[in-house]
């Protein structure tokens, strides 16, 4: 059995990540600068702007893309 993406605290997967969340242009300024945490037993993204935050999910099909998707949990403070 595969383990899930998400919850793989290895170099390789948080390069996956962070590559994978810009390449979704899911921040709403793209100059802003993110944090990956591995925390909890999962991989969370934080924009070190205004404290968005996002929970890396495993997914397919819909905006998924190379089988992650982000769950925006927070939406931070305007600045």
């Amino acid at each position: 059995m595969k383990d899930l993406i998400s919850t793989t605290n290895t170099s390789e997967a948080e390069k996956l990540i962070i590559t994978t969340f810009v390449n979704m242009d899911l921040l709403d300024d793209p100059n802003d600068d993110c944090q990956l945490d591995f925390e909890h037993g999962q991989w969370w993204v934080t924009n070190l702007r205004t404290g968005a935050q996002w929970s890396v999910v495993d997914a397919s099909g819909g905006r998924s893309l190379h089988g992650l998707d982000f769950e925006r949990v927070t939406e931070g403070e305007e600045v």
